[in-house]
C-alpha cells in the first residue's frame, strides 16, 4: 500500500512512517520545506498544505493519514492562539483531506483527539457522544472533524481517531511533564498518594498500529474510534509506574482531595 503521511517528524508521525516502512508499505513522509529529516525513505518538502502543494503528493496514494497539528500548549489560548489553531488543524487538514479526495485516494485517516469530547467528566466517553471542546486545540480538532465528516465516505473513505495521551519513546508535551514530575517526586514527597481519578493512556505503538490496522479495513470508513489502551490509571497509579521505569520510586502521600 502506498501511504502518505503529514507531520512526519511529529511523535506519532515518525513512529507510523517508521512502522508503516517496516511493514513493506511504500511511504512517503510529508514536511515542512526548512525541516531537517533523515528518512531512508521517500520524503516530500511543503511549504504550506496547499492544493497546490499537496496534490501531485496524494495523486497515486492509496491512503492519506494526516498527523500534522498544531499541538496543545499549555496557556496558549486567545484570539491569536484562535487563528493559529484554526490555520493548522482545521484549515490544513481540510485542505489535506479535499486534495485526497479530488486525486481518488481510497483512504483517509485523521488524527484528532479525546478533547474534542470536553473536560472533567466522570463517565467515560463514548464516540457517539455530542462533541464539547473546551479550548482554542480541541475547538480546532472538532471543526476539522465536522468538515471531514461532510465527505460522502463514498468518494473519500475517512476514518477518525480521538487518542487520549499518548506516550512512548521520544514524548514530549505533557506526557514529559508528568516524567519530569515523577522524578521530582523521587527526591521530594508530593502530596497526590491518594486520588481515585482514571485517565486513559494509549501508547504510541498501539496507536500507529491501529491506524494501519483500519487503512485496511473497509468497516472502519465513516468511523470515528476512541483509542486507549485496556488499562485506566489515576494519577496515584500513573506516577508510582513512571517511578518504577525510571528505577527512583515517587515518594507520594494521600491528602483529601478537595
Amino acid at each position: 500500500m502506498r501511504i502518505v503521511v503529514t507531520g512526519a517528524t511529529g511523535f506519532v508521525g515518525r513512529c507510523l512512517v517508521r512502522r508503516a516502512a517496516e511493514s513493506g508499505h511504500d511511504v512517503t513522509a510529508v514536511v515542512r520545506s526548512q525541516t531537517e529529516v533523515s528518512f531512508a525513505y521517500r520524503v516530500a518538502r511543503i511549504t504550506a498544505f496547499s492544493r497546490e502543494e499537496m496534490l501531485p503528493i496524494v495523486k497515486g496514494a492509496d491512503a492519506v493519514v494526516h498527523c500534522a497539528a498544531r499541538v496543545h500548549v499549555m496557556r496558549d489560548e486567545g484570539g491569536q492562539a484562535a487563528d493559529r489553531y484554526r490555520a493548522i488543524n482545521t484549515t490544513a487538514a481540510l485542505a489535506v483531506a479535499d486534495s485526497a479526495r479530488e486525486a481518488g485516494v481510497g483512504r483517509f485517516t485523521f488524527l484528532s483527539t479525546a478533547k474534542v469530547h470536553g473536560e472533567g467528566r466522570a463517565e467515560p466517553y463514548k464516540p457517539s457522544d455530542p462533541l464539547a471542546p473546551v479550548g482554542a486545540y480541541a475547538e480546532s480538532k472538532a471543526a476539522a472533524e465536522a468538515g471531514i465528516a461532510a465527505i460522502d465516505p463514498s468518494a473519500l473513505g475517512w476514518t477518525i481517531f480521538r487518542p487520549p495521551l499518548v506516550y512512548g519513546p521520544e514524548v514530549g508535551g505533557n506526557f514529559r511533564r508528568l516524567l519530569s514530575l515523577a522524578t521530582i517526586g523521587a527526591t521530594v514527597p508530593l502530596p497526590l498518594g491518594g486520588l481515585h481519578n482514571r485517565r486513559s493512556l494509549v501508547s504510541v505503538t498501539n496507536l500507529v498500529d491501529a491506524i494501519l490496522g483500519s487503512l485496511a479495513a473497509p468497516a472502519t470508513r465513516g468511523k470515528r474510534y476512541l483509542i486507549s489502551d485496556r488499562e485506566d490509571l489515576s494519577t496515584t497509579e500513573l506516577l508510582g509506574k513512571l517511578g518504577e521505569a525510571l528505577g527512583r520510586p515517587v515518594r507520594l502521600f494521600a491528602v483529601p482531595e478537595g
